[in-house]
Parts: C-alpha cells; sequence; structure tokens
C-alpha cells in the first residue's frame, strides 16, 4: 500500500502558481483570437466600403459621360438641321423665289 504523503507547502504554491498561470495563458490567447476576429471583421467592411464607393464612382462617371454624349449628339443634330434650312434659303435666294414659290 502506497501512503500519499501531503505536498510541501511550496510545492503547493508552485502547483497553484502554474494552474493560475496556465488560465492567464489561455485567457490572453482567447482576446488574442478575439481581437483577431474584430481586425478580420473590420478589413472586411473597410473592403465592402471601398467596393461600393467604387462601383458608385463609375455609375456617377458612366451615366455623366452618356449624358455629356447625348447632348453632344443633340447639339450636332440640331446644328446639322440649321445648316441645311440656311441652306435650303440660300439657294431659294439664288433660284429668286420665296419660300411660297413666289419670285421676288
Amino acid at each position: 500500500m502506497a501512503v500519499k504523503c501531503p505536498l510541501p507547502v511550496g510545492a503547493r504554491e508552485e502547483e497553484e502558481g502554474e494552474r493560475q498561470e496556465g488560465e492567464e495563458e489561455e485567457e490572453e490567447e482567447e482576446e488574442e483570437e478575439e481581437e483577431q476576429q474584430q481586425g478580420e471583421e473590420e478589413q472586411r467592411i473597410v473592403v465592402v466600403v471601398v467596393v461600393v464607393v467604387v462601383v458608385v464612382v463609375v455609375v456617377v462617371v458612366v451615366v455623366v459621360v452618356v449624358v455629356v454624349f447625348v447632348l453632344l449628339l443633340l447639339l450636332l443634330l440640331l446644328l446639322l438641321f440649321f445648316s441645311f434650312l440656311l441652306l435650303f434659303i440660300f439657294c431659294c435666294s439664288l433660284l429668286s423665289v420665296d419660300l411660297h414659290g413666289r419670285p421676288f
């Protein structure tokens, strides 16, 4: 029969100290993991915000370019219309008739 003898006082304190250190290390590791997860979540949020901003800027630029292109096209058509109208009036004046077909 083996008789267990109680641990000396110093050994008990040392064992308890080791247990406490182990628990503290586990708590620190858990806190580091939580901080790392929070950092990853913040990075994801930043990436999403950047993507949304880039998409909005691209859409706005495309819309502005299309609107400017359409306005320039309309201006060109308007100039073309007036140039043909002036050409028609000039030709009518060369023929010495007015727009109703009567001579001057």
